[in-house]
């Protein structure tokens, strides 16, 4: 173990670091010698907030003892010792006439662990602050030196630290950290001032205004993962920002209000984006088809979710994408897409498909051409048809499906059903429809099938078992709203899936407490009482 160079050193601990028990595996090699310890430190420090920060709330003295660490770091060393550490040994101790009066030898921290952060996690790094803070005795307590502390730990992790990657929010949830402006410019200025190529930047919920867009595109040209919630920023600015970037791999946008500049900014990227994300934004504008986003060769994953105001036809703006990628995954989760545009999709991309969600929003406005202004449901029978004819290695498909498309999804199913393992066609429109032929297809053809939502069909008892005794790598089962869910059928679970289902989730059903109780005893039965979502 001792021969092997640094470079082999670190390829072995990147993958113990991927373990559950890394920290437990990491801390073991902080005591082999003095080679082991210091690469073990530089992954333990490089990102010391998303792997562990669940253990900030539950253990608290770690947050604080992380906190510590950096201050420590911070206080005892000169400027020429702390900006940059040796790989391969640990920096000199500081002179005595550097100590603080009350710091001890002991004290001292070995390496200078702010120098190692790659990854700036900003909500993390605050709530490490404040539990530090709260459990630090005669500390002061109010929200300014919170603050202050907070924005002194920012600014030296930014001019002392590597840093690659940044979260300045998450995008799940708002963050409950005080926005202190000029953060972001600080951030991106002094990075560049320092030659620091920023490879990762996740705004979140955070409010880009065009000003942070315009120093972002002048100071972070090499980013390859951005995500932004574009309420605050206009589509020039962050079209300018998208254009200005040499290799951008991924992009997330939320909420934008104007979208065509950007949507044709995308195709500066064409020869590396993969991953395309666009969220709840709305395309009133966009009247030309999507020519930047089909130029992306590269791009093997696309999500238009919840996309509203279309005011063009909607084929004419998705086919140069539908025609020139082959993608991985497509989601088009509450964006109505015609069902000619996933034909066309599932023929160009073919075995490469994977997985295709395409829920349809609660109704679909046909467009300014149509004077009525009526809204309708679009029937996706073609496209369903279309996946079974072509994309052949289909394993995740997600649609509430109308009664008007079983026939289509009987025959997907019978073409490519041994392939899937995620099939979720629970619907409230299928309430009305008799569907007894279409679970009794997916008994038949999908053995391999491990999540399975038919929520809110009809069926009987007897089509229900072929799914029983054929689906024998079910692993969670959604029955939400069907009638004949009763003591009866929980006990045809049990006997049938008792060894291999985990996750039942059940409301509105006729089953006695004391049978759900029993069941619950050997799997995870999630009882929701009345079902609230209005889809079902």
């Amino acid at each position: 173990m001792d021969s092997l160079n640094n470079d082999v050193r670190r390829y072995m601990l990147s993958l113990f670091v991927e373990r559950d028990d890394a920290l437990c595996l990491l801390r073991q090699f902080l005591m082999l010698n003095r080679q082991w310890s210091t690469l073990a430190v530089e992954h333990l420090y490089k990102d010391p907030w998303t792997r562990w920060q669940h253990q900030f709330v539950s253990q608290p003295v770690r947050a604080k003892q992380l906190i510590d660490t950096f201050n420590k770091c911070l206080q005892n060393y000169e400027e020429n010792n702390s900006t940059s550490i040796a790989v391969d040994r640990p920096p000199r101790r500081p002179r005595p006439d550097t100590y603080l009066a009350t710091t001890n030898e002991f004290e001292i921290p070995l390496w200078d662990y702010v120098s190692m952060v790659k990854n700036l996690h900003v909500p993390a790094l605050y709530k490490c602050v404040q539990i530090w803070n709260q459990h630090t005795p005669n500390m002061n307590n109010s929200q300014e030196f919170l603050c202050r502390k907070f924005n002194d730990l920012f600014q030296a992790f930014v001019q002392k630290a590597q840093i690659k990657e940044c979260t300045f929010e998450e995008s799940a949830e708002p963050s409950s950290y005080p926005h202190i402006p000029g953060l972001l410019t600080f951030m991106a200025t002094s990075l560049r001032a320092r030659h620091v190529d920023l490879r990762y930047l996740n705004l979140g919920y955070f409010e880009c205004t065009d000003e942070d867009l315009r120093v972002l595109a002048d100071n972070c040209k090499h980013l390859e993962t951005f995500k932004i919630r574009a309420t605050k920023c206009s589509d020039e600015a962050l079209a300018n920002l998208i254009s200005s970037q040499k290799k951008l791999v991924k992009l997330k946008i939320r909420l934008a209000n104007d979208i065509k500049l950007t949507l044709e900014a995308i195709g500066s990227q064409s020869a590396s984006l993969v991953k395309l994300r666009i969220i709840a934004c709305r395309m009133s504008s966009c009247s030309e088809p999507f020519e930047g986003i089909g130029a992306c060769k590269q791009l093997r994953s696309l999500y238009i979710r919840n996309a509203r105001d279309f005011r063009t036809n909607t084929p004419t703006l998705m086919m140069p994408i539908a025609n020139n990628c082959e993608f991985h995954n497509v989601d088009f989760s509450g964006t109505n897409i015609p069902a000619v545009v996933i034909a066309s999709i599932a023929e160009t991309s073919k075995l490469t498909l994977r997985r295709v969600h395409i829920n349809r929003a609660n109704s679909h406005y046909v467009g300014e051409d149509d004077e009525s202004g009526t809204e309708q449901l679009l029937d996706m029978s073609v496209g369903i048809r279309a996946l079974g004819d072509h994309a052949k290695n289909l394993a995740e498909f997600e649609r509430n499906i109308l009664p008007i498309e079983a026939d289509a999804l009987i025959y997907m199913l019978r073409l490519i059903g041994r392939q899937l393992h995620r099939l979720e066609i629970g619907s409230s429109a299928m309430a009305s429809r008799e569907s007894s032929d279409l679970v009794t297809a997916i008994g038949l053809y999908c053995p391999n099938i491990t999540s399975l939502d038919i929520s809110c069909f009809l069926f009987s008892e007897g089509a229900f078992s072929e799914i029983l005794r054929r689906c024998k790598k079910l692993q969670v089962l959604y029955l939400h709203n069907i009638p004949i869910v009763n003591d009866t059928l929980l006990r045809m679970i049990r006997e049938e899936l008792g060894g291999t289902l985990k996750d039942l989730y059940l409301s509105n059903h006729r089953a006695s407490v004391d049978a759900v109780a029993e069941l619950d005893s050997i799997m995870e039965v999630i009882d929701e009482g009345p079902y609230e979502d209005e889809e079902y």
